[in-house]
């Protein structure tokens, strides 16, 4: 298993892996993406990055954190996972958000949802 771990892994960080299929996490100096969210969706964003604080990083206690988010702020899954997304790497969808979340460091990620709230 830890074999074909490397060897997957070689070949996502390789030159054949399509550009196009790779996450961009946003940068310090890409964080405007504000204006493209609704208001419901940077309310959303603000509460998480306020909740993510005292969760544990991993992917299952981010997934439950993201929920308990949803429920309390009142908005669509659908609403709530694409702004993450669009926070996150610029596009409505992608992998699994909590263990996107999960592999990056936590600073960060809280650091571009803080944004949302004008932090």
């Amino acid at each position: 298993l830890e074999l074909r771990l490397r060897r997957m892994r070689a070949w996502l960080d390789g030159p054949y892996f399509p550009d196009e299929e790779r996450i961009h996490v946003r940068s310090q100096e890409d964080l405007d993406f504000k204006d493209d969210l609704s208001s419901d969706q940077v309310l959303f964003l603000s509460a998480l990055s306020r909740d993510l604080v005292y969760s544990k990083w991993t992917p299952e206690k981010i997934e439950e954190c993201i929920r308990k988010t949803v429920s309390e702020i009142e908005i669509a899954n659908k609403d709530a996972y694409a702004a993450i997304y669009w926070a996150m790497h610029t596009k409505w969808n992608g992998p699994r958000a909590s263990s996107l979340l999960s592999v990056l460091d936590r600073k960060r990620v809280l650091g571009i949802l803080r944004h949302a709230r004008g932090d």
